[in-house]
């Protein structure tokens, strides 16, 4: 008889603990609105509180790796829809309940492996071999019990849009809408340049006029875009490359260092620019400047406007050429020649 109540009471309290552990609605909700895109960060000591038993709510959490040397595309893919689908929940539920049924709550989690020397807790607790995964938690289960979400075929706003509609279904709520972000800088950009091509026009009609119908000008624009494209946008495009990746600090790496096989959008696409200026600086050095000698014939100012145009177009040739060899030590530390030090503003 004693022994049965003395058990009881073990049971109960070990249920007291666990619940006390076990972490809240609110606390999930303070955690959610403290993060910038309401989504909660899960670290080496949290994982476990937030994803045990026992839960009174739904909760998304994305395993994911920013480490650039590992590569993850449809991570660096996948990150800003999921931040997307969670701004766009907290938006309209700051407690994470739904206001049509107060009894069903949602909250979105993430894990990131940005540094391959430290792997996260959860990543070796679930042994996490591949990402990114998305694990989907329901009330009432242990830390054990989840399902595995398939990521959306579709990019950008319209994957969002398309994970929402599921989730939806599977939580059983319906007031749950995408709120695709602004991008004001577009407007703005777009604003400026129309003000100032139409000022422009109307201010230099026949100066315009002419250097639209130009040849010359048509010719170096074409030469530019087919540089531009062949160089880097096929490669992005087959590839699937993320434009840029991040390192151990969380900053933003636009070159992938030591790497001759692998490089980012931004790293090919700014390479396919320097050749393409190189080329276009290389023709108006040979082709442009004995023009300008025939155009300033017999002119006192002729010979120091052309000397001015010469030396110009030199040093910035020097200077990109400099850039590109800059680059090469970049993926190859080995690589022994450089013009000028500047490696250490593009890596």
């Amino acid at each position: 008889m004693l022994f049965d109540r003395f058990v009881s009471v073990c049971i109960s309290a070990l249920l007291l603990a666990t619940t006390a552990l076990a972490a809240t609605r609110e606390e999930l909700a303070i955690k959610a609105q403290k993060s910038p895109n309401g989504i909660i960060e899960l670290d080496d000591y949290s994982f476990k509180d937030t994803l045990d038993a026992p839960r009174d709510f739904y909760l998304v959490a994305l395993l994911t790796c920013t480490e650039p040397g590992v590569g993850c595309t449809a991570c660096f893919e996948f990150n800003p829809v999921f931040e997307t689908i969670a701004e766009s929940w907290v938006r309209d539920h700051a407690e994470g309940i739904s206001l049509e049924d107060p009894s069903k709550a949602l909250y979105f989690a993430r894990a990131d492996l940005s540094d391959a020397s430290a792997v996260p807790e959860i990543f070796k607790f679930y042994n996490i071999e591949r990402v990114p995964r998305l694990m989907f938690f329901t009330p009432g289960g242990s830390i054990h019990d989840y399902h595995l979400l398939n990521l959306p075929q579709q990019k950008a706003n319209a994957g969002a849009s398309e994970f929402i509609t599921n989730l939806k279904i599977a939580v059983g709520i319906n007031d749950y809408q995408i709120h695709e972000p602004r991008d004001w800088s577009t407007v703005m950009i777009t604003a400026i340049a129309t003000f100032a091509i139409v000022y422009l026009f109307r201010k230099h009609n026949k100066v315009i006029t002419a250097v639209i119908s130009s040849k010359f000008v048509w010719g170096i624009l074409c030469c530019a875009f087919i540089t531009l494209m062949s160089g880097g946008y096929m490669y992005n495009k087959m590839r699937g490359t993320p434009l840029a990746g991040s390192d151990n600090n969380g900053g933003v790496v636009y070159f992938w260092p030591n790497e001759f096989q692998n490089q980012y959008g931004i790293e090919s696409q700014i390479v396919s620019v320097l050749y393409g200026a190189l080329s276009i600086l290389f023709l108006a050095l040979v082709l442009g400047i004995p023009n300008l000698s025939s155009f300033y014939k017999g002119s006192a100012s002729g010979a120091m406007i052309i000397t001015v145009i010469c030396t110009v177009l030199v040093v910035v040739i020097y200077a990109l050429f400099a850039g590109l060899t800059s680059l090469f030590s970049i993926k190859s530390p080995r690589y022994p020649f450089e013009l000028i030090k500047i490696s250490s503003l593009l890596s």
